[in-house]
């Protein structure tokens, strides 16, 4: 028998069953909903649960899936100074979102692109050193309350043809109306773990890179104060 958890479900569950009419035994709490399958139920290739509730699903929203990383930060509300594409994709919430695949990149100069007509931007290769993008910008992301936090991971989008590697960041946080330094450093690559000074409690968290060209990130992940990261991180 194999468990499977997913995500609370803001419907009670009367009844979960196989396609076929099979029941499956489930159990619903605010935290989860966990299932129980026998290896003879499941199938092959993908096996389809059929839920009926207590009320409509038509009005609920995404439910997003529980953090692989274990990140405070994890799809946290944020916002940033600038995007390359900041109404499609790139966003702020994508270095909070525990995919590698996902990152943010700071945009372009407005006043370089003005004097530039007719182009398309999205479609025209320009080098990451081009003066039309930028090379610095900073995310900021709400933790929801007051928060302990003691390190960090920093994570960049490796991708030599289009961006170029952070030559300097700072995390910071802030304290009534001020941003304090928690750390500090040069390059970031694949996967840096940063230990803050000294732990901190803050709601609010800022990341600031800068580079020789368009930088990207591809992570930005928030842990309470420990010796070693999620072991479940990637």
């Amino acid at each position: 028998t194999k468990s499977l958890s997913l995500p609370p479900l803001p419907r009670r569950v009367l009844e979960a069953t196989l396609l076929d009419g099979t029941a499956v035994e489930f159990t619903q709490t605010a935290e989860a909903l966990a299932f129980r399958l026998s290896a003879a139920s499941r199938d092959p290739n993908i096996t389809v649960i059929k839920l009926r509730v207590d009320g409509t699903v038509s009005d609920l929203d995404v439910i997003q899936p529980p953090s692989t990383s274990g990140s405070l930060a994890y799809r946290r509300p944020a916002r940033m100074s600038s995007s390359i594409a900041p109404k499609f994709m790139h966003t702020a919430e994508a270095a909070l979102d525990d995919q590698d695949g996902t990152y943010w990149s700071p945009g372009r100069n407005e006043a370089i692109a003005a004097a530039i007509p007719g182009r398309n931007f999205e479609n025209v290769r320009m080098l990451p050193e081009h003066p039309l993008w930028l090379n610095s910008g900073w995310l900021e992301v709400d933790l929801a309350a007051p928060t302990m936090v003691g390190r960090a991971v920093l994570k960049e989008k490796l991708a030599p043809g289009n961006y170029r590697p952070v030559a300097s960041w700072k995390i910071e946080y802030r304290e009534s109306d001020h941003w304090q330094v928690a750390a500090e450093g040069t390059t970031i690559g694949q996967h840096a773990e940063v230990q803050f000074t000294k732990p901190v409690k803050s709601r609010t968290f800022r990341l600031s890179i800068s580079a020789a060209g368009r930088p990207a990130l591809a992570e930005f992940q928030l842990y309470p104060p420990s010796t070693a990261t999620n072991p479940s991180a990637p």
